[in-house]
């Protein structure tokens, strides 16, 4: 399947590196950004309703919601607030969508917080889903709302569940390993929780990008786990750290919250079937090669 795409959060951590696969296949894109631009095809999400962006977008069949608006944080201190915003949102979307006469969507979502602690074995896409925060009790309704419109007006959906990015070149100080070099970088304190060790699958924003952008050509719809599918616990990454760098500025006495997902391990097995076949980058030698420059 192939056209013009439209991507929602186009200049967020993700959507810049899907954009970045866009141009490096040659596929035609434009952008919606929750703030300024200075591309000529990337507009503001305010703008949703001017002509110049209905114009823009006359063109697209595909879409990608890569819009990540709200934070587990923000969620659990005022719960009430931030699921009417996601469903208000998830509800502009749709509007979008209709009057654009999308023929395929792709949504990204969180897999750690839907899915909630794993139980014995990685998190398959047909598991039940039993998240512990109002963060991924909010990402799960998205998923719903998108699903049950997409369904009840002809559109293919894909709900991409998205592990634990990391190496955005344009935004290297988002999540766990790029805060970390970052804290190393500049010889500042990085806090870890006291006696917890979380497991996470981290995977590689352009890795991230390359499967997007699969899902979205293939003839495929339904939901997918995007991770590396190697989880590894976050204390080994700092030890790592530590030993090729003398960073000795880590505090363990960060109190770990209730609604964190500790252990997030997922299954990748249906993602390879349907996606061209190909080697993530390890996170360890993204670290060395960081570190080493």
């Amino acid at each position: 399947m192939v056209g013009k795409v439209c991507v929602i959060g186009a200049r967020g951590f993700l959507g810049t590196a899907i954009t970045e696969e866009l141009e490096r296949r040659g596929i035609e894109w434009c952008g919606i950004t929750s703030g300024p631009t200075t591309k000529n095809n990337e507009f503001e999400f305010s703008k949703f309703d001017q002509e110049k962006v209905i114009s823009e977008v006359e063109g697209c069949s595909l879409y990608i919601n890569a819009a990540g608006r709200w934070k587990p944080n923000t969620c659990e201190g005022s719960p009430g607030q931030a699921i009417g915003a996601m469903i208000e949102f998830a509800n502009k979307v749709c509007s979008f969508l209709c009057v654009h006469k999308a023929k395929k969507f792709l949504h990204l979502s969180s897999a750690g917080t839907v899915y909630g602690e794993q139980n014995g074995r990685a998190h398959r896409e047909d598991d039940l889903p039993t998240p512990i925060s109002w963060y991924g009790r909010g990402k799960l309704l998205e998923e719903a709302i998108y699903s049950n419109y997409t369904d009840s007006n002809d559109i293919q959906f894909v709900c991409a569940r998205i592990t634990n990015p990391f190496g955005n070149v344009h935004n290297a100080v988002h999540g766990f390993v790029d805060v970390l070099l970052n804290s190393v970088a500049n010889a500042k304190k990085f806090s870890v929780f006291k006696g917890v060790n979380p497991s996470r699958d981290f995977i590689l924003a352009a890795d991230v990008a390359f499967y997007i952008v699969e899902l979205l050509m293939q003839d495929c719809s339904g939901t997918y786990n995007v991770g590396s599918g190697v989880s590894v616990r976050t204390n080994e990454i700092c030890d790592f750290v530590s030993s090729l760098t003398g960073f000795d500025l880590i505090d363990n006495s960060l109190i770990h919250p209730y609604y964190d997902v500790v252990t997030n391990e997922v299954d990748t097995s249906k993602l390879q079937q349907v996606c061209e076949s190909k080697s993530t980058t390890d996170v360890f030698d993204y670290i060395r090669q960081r570190v080493a420059s």
